[in-house]
C-alpha cells in the first residue's frame, strides 16, 4: 500500500521513536518506591507502582518483575502510566514490600510490533485502508436521522451517516456525548450481526467505550461483547476472557476469589510481621497452593477460549493490543471504530484502517491533545506526531470537509461552556445541561510572586505561590467534594499533588487529584484549578508559545463541570497576548466570561511575621528546613540564625549571591540563583509577602519543595527504598557490600560469592557512594553532614556538604573499617 519513499520514512520514524523511548527509560531496570494493591480481577492482580522517576509507557507494554527469590520472575502488562507511576496487571501476586522488587522492560516492544504489523498487513490492504492512505475522504452523505432513545439530533444523524459511508470522521468536543454516540452505533451494528472492533489509545478510553455499548444491550446480548487486555472497570472486566469464565462457573469464581484474597493476605503478613521459621514455611506452602488455583484458572480460560468466544461480535482493545495480538492481525472486521482518534498517531490510525472491511469511523476532537511523539525528527513528526485529522487537513466542520460536529455539550455550566466554546470552537457549541453558574475566576497573584522558577532536578517549572492561594480558597473549591488541580509542568504537578494531601486533612470526604494537563484528557471534576505556574512577564516559557498550547489549555478548561479557577498574573497574559491570537482572545474575556479577583483578598486569616526571627517552629522535626534568601529579603543573618535554631531532618541555606556567613547548627550553605524567597521548617511554609512573610502549614509540600527546587544543591533525606541499590540484581539473594580491590579501586560485590557462587560486582558510582555515606550518618567535626564527592582521578571520597566553608575530608576506608 505504501509507496517506496513513504515505506522508507515510516521505518525511519519508528527507528527514531524507538531510540528516543530507549533514551527516556535510561535503564532497563526501574526503581519502585511503593506498591499499592488496587484490586483483583479474575485470575489477575492489579497494582499501582510509585516510581522514583515516572516514565512514558504505552498501555499493554510488557514488563517483568524480579523478586529476591532466585529465578523468580513475574510477567505483567501496563494498564496505564500517569504522573505518579504505573498501574500494572499480573497473573501472580507481587510482594507487598517495594524493596523486594525490581522491574525490567523493553521500551521498544510495542513500537517494533507496530512496525511488524504495518509491514505484514500493508501488502494486502482493503479498499478503506487505501482510501485513508490516499486521503480520499468522502463527503458526508445526506440521510434521514434514525430514532435512537436518549440521543439528540446531531447524535442521531451521525449514526445514520456512519452507516451510509465507508469512511467517517466524527468530531466530538468535550461533553458532547461522543462515546455515547459510538455506543449506540456499535450496539446497532452488533444486532445486525456485524463484527466490530472498537480501539482507542488507552485502557480507560476502551473501558468507557465498552461501558457505553453495555448500556445499550440486553443481558442476553452480553455474550456478543469481548474486552481484550486489562480493564480496571468492574463491569467491563466481566467481558474479558477470564471474566466470561468466572460468570459461567460461579463455584470456580468463588474459589478463585478466595485464593486471590488469601495470597494478598499472606504477602502482607510476610512483609509486615516476623513469623517463625515453621510458620513461614506453612505460609509459603499455602501460598503455593493458592497460586496453583490462580494458575489453573488462567490455563482453563485459555483452553476454553474457543467456546467462550464463539458468539463474540464486538471486540474492544487498545491500539497497542491491536498490533500485538496475532489473532486480530489475521482478521478483517466489518466495522472498525477508533475512539480518541485525535490522540492516536497517524501510523496507528493507518494500522486500524487495515482491519476494516466495510466501515471505518474515526472519532475524536482535533482541538484537544495531539499524539505524543518523543523523537525530534522530520519523519517521526510526520508519521507519529500527527493524527488522522491533520492527515486529511480538516479541523472545522463545513459542507466540504466530511467532518461531523456534535454541537451540544452537557458537561459544563453555561458560563464555563461558553468560555470554552468562544476560545476554541468558534462559539459553535450549544449548552444542553441547563445549569447556570458563576463566571470563570482568574485569581491574580501578588506582585512579589510574579516570578518564574526552574527545577533543575525535573527539568521544568514550578512556583510555590499556589500553596497559600489554594489553602486560602480551600473551603470554596472543596465545597462540592471533587477537585482537580492542573498545571502544564511536571514539577508543579508534584507540588500540587503534595498540596492535595495537605488540603484533604480535615476534609476526608473530598476527592482531590493533581495532574499535568497532558495526562488529564478524559477526566472531569466538579471544581478545577488551572495553575499557570510561571508568572513573570517578559520571561517567556516555551509551553505558552507552543503550537499546541491552545489545545492543551482547551483540555484544562473543559475538565470543569461547575467551578473553574485560574491562578496567574494578568501582566504575563498581556505579554503573551502581544504575540498570540489565543492569549489575545483569552485576555479579551476579562469582564465577559472571566471574573478577576486579587489573591490578597483571601489572606486576612493567615499568620504573618515581619521578621523570620519571629517565626515559631513548633512543628514536625522529621521534615527538612530551608531558607532560600534573595536580595528582596534584606539581611540574611536573622533567617540564617533562625534556621540554625530549628530541629529538622536536613537544614539548607541558599543565597543568591556570595556571603561569607558562618553556618551554625548543622546548616548546609549553598549559592544558587532564580530560587523563590521561601523559609520552611516544621512543615510550615513562609513566602515573602509585602513587608514581611506569609505563613501557611503544609507539611507534605515542604518535603516536595526540597526535592523539586533544591535537591540539585544538597542531598535529599535518605529514602529507605534506596537500600534496593544494594540488593544483588543477579542472584537476588545477596547484598552488595563495599570492597576495595588493589589496583582497581572501589567496587560493590555480592555477598553470596561463596554460598551461591554469585560473582556479580560493579564499580562504586557517585550515587551509590552518596547513599552509603548517608546510611552511615557521617558528620564532620563541626556537626555538618558529610557527602560523597568525586576526586580528580575519578575516585570517590567523603567531604563535608559545607565545602568550601568546611574542607574536612575522609576516604572510604572509614566506611570499610
Amino acid at each position: 500500500m505504501f509507496d517506496p519513499v513513504d515505506r522508507s520514512t515510516i521505518r525511519e520514524a519508528i527507528r527514531a521513536e524507538i531510540a528516543a523511548a530507549s533514551k527516556e527509560v535510561k535503564s532497563s531496570w526501574l526503581d519502585i518506591d511503593a506498591i499499592e494493591h488496587l484490586a483483583d480481577q479474575p485470575g489477575h492482580f492489579v497494582y499501582r507502582l510509585v516510581l522514583s522517576s515516572p516514565v512514558h509507557l504505552a498501555p499493554d507494554q510488557a514488563v517483568t518483575f524480579q523478586t529476591q527469590r532466585p529465578r523468580d520472575s513475574i510477567p505483567a502488562v501496563v494498564v496505564k502510566a500517569d504522573d505518579e507511576g504505573l498501574v500494572v496487571e499480573c497473573r501472580k501476586a507481587l510482594p507487598a514490600d517495594a524493596k523486594l522488587l525490581r522491574m525490567s522492560l523493553d521500551p521498544a516492544f510495542i513500537l517494533r510490533a507496530l512496525g511488524e504489523f504495518l509491514e505484514a498487513i500493508s501488502e494486502s490492504p482493503g479498499p478503506i485502508a487505501r482510501r485513508v492512505y490516499k486521503k480520499d475522504l468522502p463527503p458526508r452523505p445526506q440521510v434521514v436521522a434514525q430514532d435512537f432513545e436518549g440521543l439528540n439530533e446531531d447524535q442521531r444523524s451521525a449514526i445514520s451517516e456512519m452507516a451510509a459511508t465507508p469512511l467517517y470522521l466524527l468530531w466530538g468536543p468535550p461533553g458532547t456525548g461522543k462515546t455515547t454516540t459510538i455506543g449506540a452505533a456499535v450496539a446497532g451494528w452488533m444486532r445486525e450481526g456485524r463484527s466490530v472492533l472498537v480501539v482507542s489509545t488507552s485502557n480507560a478510553a476502551v473501558d468507557v467505550a465498552m461501558r457505553s455499548v453495555l448500556g445499550r444491550v440486553h443481558a442476553d446480548e452480553r455474550k456478543h461483547l469481548l474486552r481484550l487486555g486489562a480493564s480496571l472497570d468492574l463491569e467491563v472486566g466481566t467481558l474479558t476472557l477470564e471474566g466470561k469464565l468466572a460468570e459461567r462457573d460461579l463455584i470456580l469464581a468463588v474459589g478463585l476469589a478466595k485464593a486471590q484474597r488469601r495470597i494478598t493476605q499472606i504477602n502482607e503478613i510476610i512483609a509486615t510481621k516476623s513469623p517463625s521459621t515453621a510458620r513461614l514455611h506453612a505460609y509459603f506452602q499455602e501460598l503455593a497452593e493458592c497460586e496453583g488455583v490462580v494458575r489453573r484458572f488462567n490455563e482453563m480460560a485459555e483452553s476454553e477460549a474457543s467456546k467462550l468466544l464463539a458468539d463474540v461480535r464486538v471486540t474492544g482493545c487498545t491500539l497497542a493490543r491491536m498490533v500485538l495480538d496475532e489473532g486480530l492481525r489475521r482478521r478483517r472486521f466489518d466495522v472498525v471504530v477508533l475512539d480518541e482518534a485525535s490522540m492516536a498517531s497517524l501510523l496507528y490510525a493507518l494500522a486500524a484502517s487495515m482491519l476494516a472491511g466495510s466501515h471505518l469511523v474515526y472519532a475524536g476532537d482535533p482541538k484537544q491533545l495531539p499524539p505524543i511523539v518523543q523523537a525530534d525528527t522530520l519523519e517521526a513528526r510526520r508519521w507519529l506526531g500527527r493524527n488522522v485529522y491533520g492527515w486529511f487537513g480538516v479541523e472545522m466542520e463545513d459542507s466540504a470537509s466530511g467532518l461531523k460536529l456534535l454541537g451540544t455539550q452537557y458537561r459544563m455550566t453555561d458560563e464555563i461552556g461558553g468560555l470554552v466554546s468562544r476560545l476554541t470552537y468558534g462559539d459553535r457549541l450549544r449548552h444542553g445541561r441547563g445549569r447556570r453558574g458563576q463566571l470563570v475566576v482568574f485569581v491574580e497573584l501578588p506582585e512579589e510572586w510574579r516570578t518564574t522558577h526552574y527545577s533543575v532536578a525535573e527539568g521544568s517549572y514550578y512556583h510555590p505561590a499556589a500553596v497559600p492561594a489554594l489553602h486560602a480558597l480551600a473551603d470554596v473549591i472543596c465545597e462540592d467534594g471533587d477537585l482537580l488541580l492542573l498545571s502544564p509542568f511536571r514539577p508543579q504537578r508534584s507540588l500540587l499533588s503534595a498540596l492535595a494531601f495537605d488540603l484533604k486533612e480535615g476534609r476526608p470526604d473530598c476527592k482531590i487529584v493533581a495532574s499535568t494537563i497532558h495526562r488529564s484528557q478524559g477526566s472531569e471534576s466538579g471544581a478545577v484549578v488551572v495553575d499557570l505556574t510561571t508568572h513573570q512577564p517578559g520571561k517567556g516559557v516555551p509551553f505558552f508559545a507552543d503550537d499546541n498550547c491552545q489545545k492543551l489549555m482547551n483540555v484544562a478548561l473543559s475538565r470543569a463541570k461547575d467551578m473553574l479557577l485560574i491562578l496567574g498574573g494578568r501582566a504575563m497574559l498581556e505579554s503573551l497576548a502581544a504575540g498570540s491570537p489565543f492569549w489575545r482572545s483569552f485576555l479579551g474575556e476579562f469582564g465577559r466570561g472571566i471574573d478577576w479577583l486579587p489573591c490578597s483578598d483571601f489572606f486576612d486569616g493567615f499568620e504573618r511575621v515581619g521578621d523570620l526571627a519571629q517565626f515559631s517552629h513548633g512543628g514536625r522535626k522529621d521534615l527538612p528546613a530551608i531558607y532560600s534568601h534573595t536580595t528582596e529579603c534584606g539581611p540574611v543573618r536573622a533567617g540564617a540564625d533562625r534556621l540554625g535554631g530549628v530541629e529538622a531532618s536536613r537544614k539548607l541555606l541558599v543565597m543568591d549571591r556570595a556571603d561569607p556567613i558562618a553556618a551554625k547548627g548543622g546548616v548546609i550553605v549553598r549559592q544558587g540563583r532564580d530560587n523563590p524567597a521561601v523559609f520552611m521548617a516544621g512543615g510550615r511554609l513562609c513566602l515573602k509577602y509585602g513587608d514581611g512573610w506569609l505563613v501557611v502549614r503544609s507539611p507534605n509540600v515542604t518535603r516536595v519543595v526540597w526535592r523539586i527546587a533544591f535537591s540539585h544543591l544538597a542531598d535529599e533525606v535518605l529514602n529507605p527504598v534506596q537500600a534496593k541499590r544494594f540488593f544483588c540484581p543477579e542472584c537476588f539473594d545477596g547484598n552488595l557490600t563495599l570492597r576495595s580491590i588493589k589496583g582497581e579501586g572501589l567496587f560493590l560485590a555480592c555477598s553470596n560469592a561463596q554460598v551461591h557462587q554469585c560473582y556479580y560486582r560493579r564499580r562504586l558510582s557517585l550515587a551509590d557512594a552518596k547513599i552509603l555515606v548517608q546510611m552511615q550518618d557521617e558528620k564532620c567535626a563541626n556537626g555538618h553532614p558529610m557527602t560523597a564527592r568525586m576526586g580528580p582521578k575519578g575516585t570517590p571520597f567523603i567531604g563535608c556538604e559545607n565545602f568550601p566553608q568546611c574542607d574536612e575530608a575522609k576516604t572510604f576506608l572509614n566506611i570499610l573499617q
